[in-house]
């Protein structure tokens, strides 16, 4: 059986609990994550995405409820460094995570605040950036990168940690469709390549889609879970969520009714073409 690696019970967070503008944003949230798994998070503008988030790696903890990493309860204080080394974070904005003067001493940060020897760290650094495709910018200084090629130094860090689970909250928010694309292929090899556990969180559905399982948050509460196909099969309740389907998937909807034989859980470019040349 594969084991369970994130377990959330009865999760709620509530800003501002003892004053009287105070705002629940998560709701008694149950989640489990295994091992492998690549699970997407999304939902509106205040749905509770980045709190979650941020309660896997003890950003944030719990007013009520529990999160389990591995075992380890977050509320232990006293394992709080041990959750973040097997929880890396990656946020919107790569700038503001790179502090290094170059991308090999950025990728060895973490590990040197870890006490790393100098043979393991360089090991680790090359292995990081060879996986992130990075390994022939090195020497460079990161100001010169691309928003993408940021990202996947951002990522180099982390894994290089060896972190067994990979938290990334909109990575691609700020990048252009290339970047876009960058990230999204190297997040996925991580995940098939070196069986890094990935939480995606994300306002694009096309990068959804290449998920194991899709959790939809609406006001803090999950409103939807379940494999891609099944999710993005309930078109009218996610417009009523301000959500949208991937437009390969809205496509298929519509030809669908239009009585073409295509099947309206299409989910992605490849799969529409391989169905319609079926009628040439």
């Amino acid at each position: 059986m594969v084991s369970t690696l994130i377990k959330i019970e009865n999760l709620y967070h509530i800003y501002n609990q003892y004053k009287k503008n105070q705002i629940v944003a998560l709701d008694n949230i149950n989640l489990e994550i295994k091992k492998g798994e690549f699970v997407s998070i999304i939902g509106s503008n205040g749905s509770g995405k980045s709190t979650l988030a941020r309660h896997l790696n003890c950003l944030l903890l719990p007013t009520s409820g529990n999160v389990w990493v591995d075992g380890i309860n977050t509320k232990d204080k006293d394992k709080v460094w041990e959750i973040r080394q097997k929880v890396g974070m990656v946020f919107q904005n790569p700038d503001n995570q790179i502090i290094a003067t170059t991308v090999e001493d950025d990728v060895a940060f973490g590990l040197e605040n870890i006490g790393i020897s100098r043979t393991m760290m360089q090991e680790r650094v090359n292995w990081a950036l060879q996986v992130v495709e990075m390994e022939e910018y090195k020497k460079c200084e990161p100001h010169l990168l691309s928003g993408g090629q940021k990202q996947r130094v951002a990522i180099a860090g982390v894994i290089a940690m060896h972190s067994a689970f990979l938290v990334l909250d909109e990575p691609t928010a700020m990048l252009d469709p290339r970047g876009r694309k960058e990230v999204v292929d190297i997040v996925k090899k991580l995940n098939r390549e070196e069986n890094i556990t990935v939480i995606y969180i994300t306002h694009l559905m096309e990068e959804a889609v290449e998920s194991d399982k899709i959790v939809v948050l609406d006001k803090g509460k999950i409103a939807l879970m379940g494999r891609p196909e099944e999710v993005f099969s309930k078109a009218e309740t996610l417009k009523n969520l301000s959500l949208d389907v991937p437009q390969i998937t809205e496509l298929a909807i519509r030809l669908n009714k239009k009585g073409l034989d295509v099947s309206p859980y299409t989910l992605k470019v490849e799969e529409m073409v391989d169905q319609l040349c079926l009628f040439v």
